[in-house]
């Protein structure tokens, strides 16, 4: 039986906490009410960050704290206090990108285990000896790593007794693993602080001659699927999904994907290629960007597709085109796109759209559906919307409301 990594889910607040639980997560990262590089997530205050711990507990989870935004001189003691209740709660680790604070965490709570942020950017011998000096037991390996330089830096960190995570899912950042200062002079709010303002996903113009803006900086999601075995064959301890930000629905989506290709690679029965594609897609209707994902940089590759492209926010699938729009009826007749062969069920979202536009004329989630010959009639847009959908347009699944 193969030994496989941990898989380690985001819990942005109480729900997706369950959510990760239902879905099969071995250990749940989560925030307080400061230090969080996700600031405007909901994480979790005081008493409530002791109830997640136990929950998590009481159901075989790890939890690791992220008290990891820099931390300026006069918040320290503040720091420190939040890291030693959840210490006293029974936290797991602590995971940190300011060295300072792990100095003193580990001066103040030796027996406290720290993790290096990804923010921390260890990439090299040198990152390592510097995580090992401070004390830390495990490091989140920078964003930019190739598969042959994460197997490098893992074998390296066993001789340092350190433990290696990666991110293996959801958002990437366009700066060196989320080091960004764009967000800090343009929109004022610090990403090193927990307040990114998200600048790369904003249109920008390259030139005065450039008339139509375009969000050159906005990368697609990424997804290692398909590297898992490649990260566990060379001893990766943990894999993490990123997206506290995101929904409890997203979470429990994403976790139970990987949780089965976990499982099936531990009894030596991996999915195989129609069911690896399978898991994408239902990956791809939980959250995407510019319908793909990228394996950008683990896989070396470099190319536009890297970019998510005009349309902003979760991109859907391609479901087929509008056949005919019935505003007496209520029907919408979709044609299906045959190379899809998916299902729709009542309840989810469908998108229309103009094909090159990067704006939606319209969406609905589904109420009634029968199934045609070549597609769908279903019910769930306003008769006014219908009026508007002309034969020809663009339908994109979204997902489940």
């Amino acid at each position: 039986m193969t030994r496989i990594p941990e898989l380690l889910a985001p819990a942005g607040d109480a729900a997706a906490l369950d959510a990760a639980i239902r879905s099969g997560a071995d250990a749940v990262y989560l925030g307080a009410s400061l230090f969080s590089a996700r600031s405007q997530a909901a994480n979790f205050a005081a008493p409530q960050l002791g109830q997640a711990i136990d929950k998590a507990h009481l159901h075989g989870l790890s939890v690791y704290l992220a008290l990891n935004t820099l931390i300026a001189q006069d918040e320290m003691e503040t720091a420190l206090q939040i890291a030693g209740r959840a210490a006293e709660r029974g936290v797991d680790a602590i995971i940190l990108q300011d060295a300072g604070l792990a100095a003193e965490l580990h001066r103040y709570l030796p027996d406290l285990p720290l993790h290096a942020s990804t923010q921390m950017t260890v990439t090299d011998r040198a990152g390592l000896n510097m995580a090992a000096r401070l004390g830390f037991s495990r490091v989140i390996l920078a964003r930019e790593l190739t598969i042959k330089e994460i197997e490098g830096v893992t074998a390296e960190a066993k001789r340092h007794h350190l433990e290696t995570e990666v991110f293996v899912h959801g958002a990437l950042c366009m700066s060196v693993s989320g080091q960004c200062l764009l967000s800090s002079l343009n929109g004022g709010r610090s990403g090193n602080r927990g307040a990114c303002a998200q600048p790369c996903r904003l249109p920008w113009t390259l030139d005065a001659a450039q008339k139509d803006p375009f969000p050159w900086l906005s990368p697609c999601d990424q997804s290692l699927l398909d590297g898992i075995p490649d990260l566990t064959r060379i001893g990766v301890r943990s894999l993490k999904i990123e997206g506290r930000m995101r929904s409890a629905d997203y979470v429990g989506q994403v976790v139970a994907v990987y949780r089965e290709a976990l499982d099936r690679l531990q009894d030596n029965n991996p999915l195989n290629r129609q069911e690896r594609d399978r898991a994408r897609e239902r990956l791809l209707l939980a959250f995407n960007r510019g319908g793909r994902f990228s394996d950008r940089p683990i896989s070396g590759q470099m190319g536009r597709a890297f970019l998510a492209g005009s349309y902003s926010g979760s991109y859907g699938l391609f479901l087929g085109t509008v056949l005919k729009s019935d505003p007496v009826t209520g029907v919408l007749t979709i044609r299906s796109d045959k190379a899809s062969n998916r299902t729709v069920t009542r309840g989810d979202v469908l998108s229309v759209r103009m094909s090159g536009e990067d704006k939606e004329r319209a969406s609905a989630p589904v109420g009634k559906i029968s199934q045609t010959s070549d597609g769908w009639r279903v019910q769930g847009f306003h008769p006014d919307v219908l009026r508007t959908i002309t034969p020809g347009l663009q339908v994109y699944q979204m997902g489940s409301q």
